[in-house]
């Protein structure tokens, strides 16, 4: 069978109404299958645990809330099918298939055949970082098929545009709809949408403009998402189960929340400067580089031969805004701390960015083909979507295909079997307050437990406001009036002094002497055994911060424990446990804590092989600082100690500086 026949097939209408053809059928069976096949059935990291809990419980995200997300979410996790998480990340997978059907719909539109179209879009489908957001409950799906939409139907009301001729029937009804897809998209992700829209903008302005009935067609975008941040309101002061910061004390504290002011000093950061906004720059242009690989050459010939002809010059300028604003634009509007956690956070920003290049490369596709078609077989313009799919399956993958991960269900059920009876237990994080609230909450494991937020976020039972300036001291006094009941803390976030720890929890209260730590070789084992089964970028983040908490419990026994087995048992654990200069600097900082005197020549050993200026993530720099001025003298005298921590701080000037508390446990 030739390639304009198979054309002709995928050209075929299932439902002459609804226009819908058999290549967006078959695109979406096979999208929406393979997400399903690789997505977790049990929980996952990221934000998954959150919004599945918001979801669930029909509550109030993280700021700015994302109540059309959040609604949808709450429809999938009530169908009685499977895990409440496998109903979640379906629902990811399904707005994730819509959006690669959405895709085909504005390629074909653009001039590319139905096959190529096809195999673009399945090449779209299979990034690394859009399958990643197809997979675990996240909003970027949504976002992706919203501003797909919103763009496909900025093409279509374009295209009918024709100032010199009648205005189409048609004209009015597609400018409601893209109306109503506006204000849809600003309900989900209002930042992301509002950096894209001007590319769409700048498609229908004109025809707008010049269209009867201007009101009609703009007001259905303030109403549909004025109408859901009402609801959000109204949904907040019902005190849902779930809500992110508590009850608004009114409009201010709305307009606050819809704002992000909660993440100000994150997205604002006074330590983030040139260097942060130049690597997060490199890394940009290395993932565009990794997820169209070849279809970047046709992107930028696409994008050439639309500025070159002006009929489609605005399409050029409208997908040029769209790559820069929602990649290389958003990293000059926002100051993060170049990071391995900002790295793996930013990257889902950009995929709008990545969409509009995979439209200019079928665009280019199309041109290419028009061109110097009749002189190749028709086979041959299958060929590049087709290589780009299987690059992209090659690097996709092994990260992606998650269908038995399992790490989160076993952290929290490692965690929840660690716990006595009828405890209380304080967490923090979407990692480990995410979790146990997800099989608290709704898998309704341990009831016998008081399960409360350090932070007084996101669950219902808050001790104190949210806005508490003091929530150690507060912790603190709280633990002192439960004598009658064991307190732990999974993530000590606010290092609120503990009798003791493990690797999992910190048993709460002020101890008469020095803070017991026990680990066990079971735990050893255990995180090791996690460490080399993870591909997935977020639990090797948590899983090295658990091997930094092991090393930091293991060292002490190479300097004080008077049995000759268990100092070797410490030594062969903590040279496992290291991966990385990270780890070894943490060894480093437990090797000195405490010393009156130290192996000065011993420190330089460990810190002379690190190259301080390949430390990108800062907290790591601010460690190298701390411990370099420290292994300039062997009196560890608090003069010095102080300098130290100082210099460490200065560094690294922010609010994540555990260098810049007071607490003398801090730099651990």
């Amino acid at each position: 069978m030739s390639v304009e026949s198979l054309q002709n097939i995928l050209n075929h209408r299932i439902g002459r109404r609804i226009g819908f053809d058999l290549g967006s059928g078959l695109l979406f069976a096979f999208c929406f299958g393979l997400y399903l096949i690789s997505m977790p059935k049990s929980i996952a990291l990221e934000d998954d645990s959150l919004f599945i809990l918001s979801g669930y419980f029909n509550g109030v995200s993280h700021p700015p809330g994302y109540p059309l997300y959040t609604l949808m979410l709450h429809l999938f996790t009530n169908i009685p099918i499977g895990e409440v998480a496998a109903r979640a990340h379906a629902s990811s997978a399904f707005f994730a298939a819509l959006g690669c059907v959405v895709l085909y719909r504005i390629l074909t539109l653009l001039g590319l055949q139905p096959w190529s179209a096809l195999l673009t879009c399945v090449a779209f489908a299979v990034t690394a970082n859009f399958w990643s957001q197809a997979i675990i409950a996240e909003v970027y799906s949504l976002n992706l098929v919203l501003n797909f939409s919103l763009l496909y139907y900025a093409l279509k009301i374009h295209r009918q545009f024709d100032p010199l001729a009648p205005i189409p029937a048609g004209l009015t009804r597609d400018c409601v709809f893209f109306s109503v897809l506006l204000g849809l998209a600003l309900a989900n992700h209002w930042p992301l949408t509002v950096l894209a829209a001007p590319a769409y903008l700048l498609l229908v302005a004109r025809p707008v403009w010049q269209t009867p009935n201007k009101l009609a067609l703009t007001v259905p975008a303030v109403f549909v998402s004025m109408g859901f941040y009402v609801w959000l309101y109204i949904n907040n002061q019902a005190s849902p189960a779930i809500s992110f910061s508590g009850e608004f004390g009114g409009m201010r504290d709305l307009i606050d929340f819809i704002l992000r002011s909660h993440y100000a000093s994150v997205d604002q950061n006074p330590s983030a400067g040139i260097a942060d906004k130049l690597q997060f720059f490199r890394d940009i242009a290395v993932m565009l580089l990794r997820e169209l690989n070849l279809l970047l050459l046709f992107a930028l010939y696409g994008l050439y031969r639309a500025l070159g002809e002006s009929r489609t010059r605005l399409y050029a300028l409208a997908w040029s805004w769209m790559v820069i604003a929602n990649s290389f634009g958003l990293v000059l509007l926002i100051h993060f701390d170049y990071s391995d956690l900002f790295r793996v956070v930013f990257k889902v920003y950009t995929l709008v960015s990545i969409g509009a290049l995979f439209v200019a490369a079928g665009f280019g596709l199309a041109d290419a083909a028009r061109r110097i078609g009749p002189g190749l077989r028709a086979e041959a313009w299958l060929l590049v979507p087709g290589l780009c799919i299987v690059i992209n399956l090659v690097l996709s993958l092994p990260q992606n295909f998650r269908h038995d991960y399992s790490w989160g269900q076993e952290y929290a059920q490692r965690i929840l079997s660690e716990i006595p009876n009828n405890a209380i237990v304080f967490a923090d994080g979407e990692i480990e307050l995410g979790l146990l609230a997800y099989y608290h909450r709704i898998e309704g494991q341990r009831p016998d437990i008081e399960l409360y937020s350090s932070s007084a976020l996101l669950l219902d039972n808050r001790l104190f406001d949210y806005r508490l300036a003091d929530k150690r001291e507060y912790i603190e006094n709280f633990v002192a009036m439960q004598s009658d009941r064991p307190i732990f803390a999974a993530n000590n976030y606010y290092q609120v002094p503990a009798l003791s720890r493990t690797l999992f929890l910190d048993r709460l209260g002020r101890p008469p002497g020095k803070t017991q730590n026990t680990l066990s070789s079971e735990d050893i084992a255990l995180i090791l055994q996690w460490t080399d089964n993870n591909d997935d970028v977020w639990t090797r983040l948590a899983l090295e911060e658990l091997r930094h908490r092991a090393i930091r419990f293991l060292t002490p026994a190479l300097k004080r424990d008077s049995s000759p087995e268990i100092r070797q048992f410490a030594a062969d654990a903590i040279n496992r446990l290291i991966r990385s200069p990270a780890g070894v600097l943490q060894f480093v900082k437990a090797l000195v804590d405490g010393q009156a005197v130290i192996d000065t020549l011993a420190i330089r050993r460990y810190l002379d092989p690190i190259d301080a200026e390949s430390l990108a993530q800062k907290r790591y720099a601010a460690d190298y600082v701390y411990l370099d001025r420290l292994s300039v003298h062997s009196e560890q005298t608090a003069t010095l100690v102080d300098a130290a921590r100082q210099a460490a701080c200065e560094h690294w000037q922010s609010y994540k500086n555990d260098y810049c508390r007071s607490s003398p446990d801090s730099s651990l």
